[in-house]
């Protein structure tokens, strides 16, 4: 009987790592870092509904995002910074825009879900690891 209640419960779950997800957009919910050259980490959250929050070295910045899906695979993300303390982040600067937009081209390593990689447009590739 408990193996049948286990049959039934992994059927209702689902056993499979994808059925968590409703897009590949999905993947990008969590939490996120990236190690800098200096060796300074910086954590990002972006949550379900849309909101985000990183933190660098001594600042903090939030705000809301939102992914373009594409069928290459290769996403826009678009980030809006709403709120700034103002405090040095790890690459030395005190000030980030309020209210100001970037965005990225994205693209997710589908094989262990733990890494996502951001085409900036005049940087090199940014990776950034599951927390």
């Amino acid at each position: 009987m408990k193996a049948l209640l286990l049959i039934a419960l992994i059927a209702l779950t689902g056993c499979q790592e994808s059925d968590r997800f409703k897009s590949e957009a999905d993947l990008i919910i969590g939490e996120w870092v990236y190690t800098y050259p200096n060796g300074c980490e910086e954590y990002t959250t972006l949550n379900a509904d849309g909101t985000w929050v990183a933190y660098s070295y001594l600042e903090r910045t939030q705000g809301t995002y939102y992914v373009e899906e594409s069928k290459s695979g290769r996403h826009r993300l678009i980030y809006r910074a709403n709120g700034n303390n103002m405090q040095e982040d790890c690459e030395g600067d005190e000030a980030s825009g309020v209210d100001s937009i970037a965005q990225y081209y994205v693209y997710f390593d589908f094989i262990t879900n733990d890494q996502i990689n951001f085409l900036p447009e005049d940087a090199p590739i940014i990776t950034m690891y599951r927390r």
